[in-house]
């Protein structure tokens, strides 16, 4: 089986309007490679990614739920806490949140925007600067 990597990167609101202004001049439709997601600091992207969003994502991806009730089960924590884990992460680009029917109720299935199994986050150098700075002041 191949390694289908997710790459993590980091980008300021800064970098990403000059790549997007850049972008609508040369008509590209993406400015996004499909394997990458950016955060604008690794201090964001430490504070969102918590344990129990990387293990709900292994859950996702080993056992496919069908709903986020069933990922609740899985994972056995309180559904109301998954449910806004998995609306973080919806909101992020990790998950796709599909709705469908079962009678009266509407139900929400958990699935994964990338088809990866393994997950590199590329820190800039400046930031292991920045933390070094921080511990001597």
């Amino acid at each position: 089986m191949k390694t289908k990597i997710l790459h993590i990167k980091f980008q300021s609101l800064e970098e990403f309007r000059t790549e997007g202004r850049n972008a609508i001049k040369t008509h590209k439709t993406s400015i996004q490679k499909e394997d990458e997601l950016f955060f604008s600091s690794v201090v964001l992207f430490e504070r969102f990614f918590t344990p129990q969003k990387y293990r709900l994502l292994a859950l996702i991806r080993a056992l496919q739920p069908n709903s986020i009730y069933q990922l609740a089960q899985f994972a056995d924590r309180d559904f109301a806490n998954v449910s806004r884990d998995c609306y973080a992460l919806e909101a992020v680009g990790f998950i796709n949140l599909t709705t469908y029917r079962d009678g009266d109720r509407e139900i929400k299935k958990p699935e994964l925007i990338f088809d990866y199994n393994k997950i590199e986050v590329h820190i800039p150098e400046r930031v292991h600067l920045d933390f070094r700075l921080a511990k001597i002041a």
